[in-house]
């Protein structure tokens, strides 16, 4: 699961306006079909959603096909029938134009090109680091920033520091010794605005072939004065990206956004050394309205090896209601997992 969808439901109490609760289905994809009496999308998973159209109106076949184009990726609101299906279209929405990928599979076009050897070595070499993430322990120091949530551009004001040692073991990153502005925080969690750390997750979702997330390479960039090869990708929503939920007790919505991002690799290695995404078009009424992340990676000396670990990452995360966030964190002194038996690294 990706990290943002993990920091969207850790945030605050989730909360579904009453007016949402009637029943209504939410489905994101690919406008497959419009026929006089209906129109078809493809969800992302290769399921396929009818919904019935008015003879008239904003919603009939006619506007509708003058609006949007075949495969163009939607969103659409209609009336419940029966368990994931829809009866009447009561809303359409244009998210953006299709990726090759979703326009192939849409309207049944030839493959899109094979990878180049360079970005198929790419996949395997991050792939089998995700999946040999070694143990380790470092400080992480966290500083969250608040901005008025009118404020245009954001007023970033510094909220407070958060500081622990934090132990990663597998996918259960854990934290001790937390201090909240140099005080001791003995409950359990952190409070208010928390963030994911299980760090390798997020290289899944843009390199696996099995998931629909396009890579394409965009050329040569320098970081922290290093020239890396920048690959940019896109995944449609109900892709990789794991699923974010939302609601009250009186129910619960999930959505999995559309995301867009780079990753910047070494050359020739092929391994990342910095992953950005961006999360938007999340549903009218959803408590989070934008996510944007950095992680950055980079080699650290543990006793007399050379890891490549992350060192700093940087978020923000904008509310339908509610001042946005920005949280800068660094991860220093990198350490050896101790443990009652023995620790390997890969």
């Amino acid at each position: 699961m990706s990290r943002f969808i993990r920091i969207a439901c850790l945030l605050l109490p989730l909360v579904l306006p009453v007016s949402g609760l009637a029943g209504d289905f939410e489905f994101t994809g690919g406008l497959e079909r419009v026929t006089p009496e209906s129109v078809l999308i493809r969800l992302a998973g290769g399921d396929r959603i009818d919904a019935k159209l008015p003879k008239t109106g904003t919603l009939a076949a006619e506007t509708i096909s003058a609006r949007f184009k075949l495969a163009d990726e939607v969103h659409i609101t209609c009336k419940p029938m029966g368990q994931d299906k829809c009866a009447d279209l009561k809303g359409i929405q244009f998210l953006r134009p299709p990726t090759p990928r979703e326009r192939a599979l849409v309207l049944g076009s030839p493959k899109p090109a094979a990878d180049p050897p360079e970005l198929e070595h790419a996949r395997k070499v991050n792939l089998d680091r995700a999946a040999n993430m070694p143990n380790f322990v470092a400080d992480e120091i966290a500083k969250r920033y608040r901005s008025p949530q009118k404020a245009s551009p954001p007023d970033w004001k510094l909220e407070d520091t958060i500081e622990s040692d934090i132990t990663f073991k597998g996918n259960e990153p854990t934290r001790e010794h937390i201090r909240i502005n140099g005080k001791p925080w003995n409950k359990p969690g952190i409070p208010g605005v928390s963030w994911s750390v299980e760090f390798g997750t997020e290289i899944k979702p843009v390199f696996d072939p099995e998931c629909p997330t396009e890579v394409a390479l965009e050329g040569r960039r320098e970081v922290r004065g290093k020239q890396l090869l920048s690959y940019v990708f896109t995944s449609p929503p109900d892709g990789c990206f794991g699923t974010a939920t939302w609601g009250s007790i009186f129910g619960r919505r999930n959505y999995t956004p559309g995301v867009t991002g780079r990753v910047l690799l070494e050359d020739p290695s092929g391994s990342m050394m910095q992953y950005e995404d961006e999360a938007t078009g999340y549903p009218k009424g959803f408590a989070v309205q934008s996510y944007k992340q950095t992680i950055s990676w980079d080699y650290v000396k543990i006793g007399d090896s050379s890891y490549l670990l992350p060192v700093t990452m940087d978020f923000f995360l904008g509310f339908g209601s509610g001042d946005p966030y920005h949280v800068s964190v660094e991860y220093k002194n990198h350490r050896r997992f101790e443990a009652a038996t023995s620790v390997t690294f890969k």
